[in-house]
């Protein structure tokens, strides 16, 4: 093999190598929790949603439904939370 052959090889293999190494992958992640666990009729209860993320389109149905769809400019995650009683 000649050195020019070699050299290609090895540039190509690194640039490959670059560009699996170099990719971002960003997760969205959801929490839910309830200020009681045990509900009478006629008692209130609290659910705080908390969504982190750039991206998200999640759908909280039961008693109470809301749907929380919404994204960052720059892909950078974000937390959100909201509370409904």
């Amino acid at each position: 093999m000649n050195k020019k052959y070699k050299f290609s090889i090895m540039f190509i293999i690194t640039v490959i190598f670059i560009i699996i190494c170099s990719t971002k992958v960003n997760a969205v992640s959801a929490n839910l929790s309830a200020s009681s666990t045990n509900v009478e009729v006629g008692e209130s209860v609290t659910i705080t949603t908390s969504i982190h993320g750039a991206a998200w389109d999640v759908n909280v149905s039961g008693a109470v439904s809301d749907a929380y769809v919404d994204n960052t400019d720059d892909a950078n995650n974000k937390t959100i939370k909201k509370t409904t009683t």
